[in-house]
């Protein structure tokens, strides 16, 4: 399966060979629309892996000056917001420690020192943690000191059955997303019970899942996004490089691994994100997979293609959100997510309506409902109006 262009997938092996990396020089070269490339490189979170690449390759000089002050000024300002959410998750990781609250790092900051060279290379939006339930309203009494806000839908403990977190907690304009369980199930697993190993972060010492869970979480994260086409090419890198650490040197037990999806309840979306990665890297790993691989769900390549051209702001196609929305919940479900949409929290309308002043917010609230309701109108139409033509074809 090649369902991904040459030169996105050395971008997404921590360890290309030579004929992907001659590939990647050679799409590289035949490049004429650069503004798409950029953009959609941002968007998918792989811009400053293609900058280190050509740099390496002595080929970033050999671009346009425009082309280059482009990459240059966008790699910027995400290093500079990297830079600034680290302050933030030090100002967190002081806050917590103060008050002997426990709590392990997830994702983004974990991934950028354990995964890539250098951290600036893994752009980041979010800090994600994982805490005990009881601790998240203490955490949020503590932030509130320092400005931070509630950040979601109004119906906390709806929202939490549908996503893999808390509602979130804006401060200042980093959102912290708190995580009770990395597994919601039969059998969860939250802070008491995940194995954690002591990783550094510019000095500081943070707890991380260990290796196996949370490459477990990561790939119950891919399969649940990437259907929705809400999705960076970014988490492939992950999954990737989390991959490579782990069943590399017999590090890892694979049969332990598949076992230990089976217990939180995701051996199908690990498998079908096993054979995903084993499609689009064949010598990811030294040796194949004893444990048969399924074969890929038919939504999987349309929607990488379309999430590697247009990243998180698809194009304007509304299938996955109907999709998401119908199969997703029963009624009351359905109601209380489109309350969710109309009604969102004083502090998602100042992030989403940053032009307006945040003191006089709640003036927008008609100005927001008449939006979401009418947008979510010519989506349905639209949506109706493209099956009714598939139809008759």
């Amino acid at each position: 399966m090649y369902a991904l262009p040459s030169l996105i997938r050395y971008l997404l092996h921590p360890a290309p060979g030579a004929e992907l990396a001659e590939a990647f020089m050679h799409e590289a070269a035949a490049i004429s629309n650069w503004e798409k490339t950029v953009f959609s490189l941002q968007q998918n979170g792989l811009l400053p892996l293609f900058r280190s690449a050509l740099l390496e390759a002595g080929q970033f000089e050999t671009l346009s000056p425009a082309v280059r002050e482009v990459i240059d000024t966008t790699v910027r300002r995400q290093a500079m917001r990297n830079l600034k959410l680290q302050a933030t998750l030090f100002q967190l990781h002081d806050v917590l420690s103060r008050n002997n609250i426990p709590f392990a790092l997830l994702k983004g900051f974990t991934l950028a020192a354990t995964c890539y060279r250098n951290a600036s290379l893994r752009p980041m939006i979010d800090i994600d943690i994982l805490v005990n339930s009881e601790d998240v309203p203490v955490i949020r009494q503590l932030l509130k000191e320092f400005g931070a806000e509630k950040f979601s839908e109004p119906q906390t403990k709806f929202y939490a059955t549908i996503a893999s977190h808390e509602p979130g907690i804006l401060l200042e304009d980093i959102l912290i997303e708190p995580h009770t369980a990395l597994f919601k199930g039969p059998e969860s697993l939250g802070l008491s019970e995940c194995p954690c190993v002591p990783c550094q972060i510019a000095g500081k010492t943070f707890l991380v899942p260990a290796p196996d869970v949370h490459l477990l979480f990561i790939m119950s994260h891919v399969h649940k996004h990437l259907p929705r086409e809400r999705f960076k090419l970014l988490w492939l890198r992950d999954t990737a490089c989390l991959m490579q650490r782990l069943f590399t040197g017999q590090e890892q037990k694979e049969e332990d691994f598949f076992r230990l999806a089976g217990r939180y309840h995701c051996r199908t979306e690990v498998l079908e994100v096993a054979a995903l990665m084993v499609g689009l890297l064949p010598d990811l790993l030294p040796q194949t997979f004893r444990t048969p691989l399924p074969p890929l769900p038919g939504w999987m390549e349309p929607s990488l293609k379309i999430v590697s051209e247009y990243g998180m702001k698809r194009r304007n196609d509304p299938a996955p959100h109907i999709r998401y929305f119908s199969s997703r919940f029963k009624m009351k479900g359905k109601i209380l997510f489109l309350a969710g949409l109309l009604f969102p929290s004083p502090a998602y309308m100042k992030m989403r309506y940053r032009w307006f002043p945040a003191r006089g917010i709640v003036l927008l609230y008609p100005y927001h409902f008449l939006r979401v309701f009418i947008k979510g109108v010519i989506m349905l139409i639209r949506y109706v109006a493209a099956h009714c033509t598939g139809a008759h074809k």
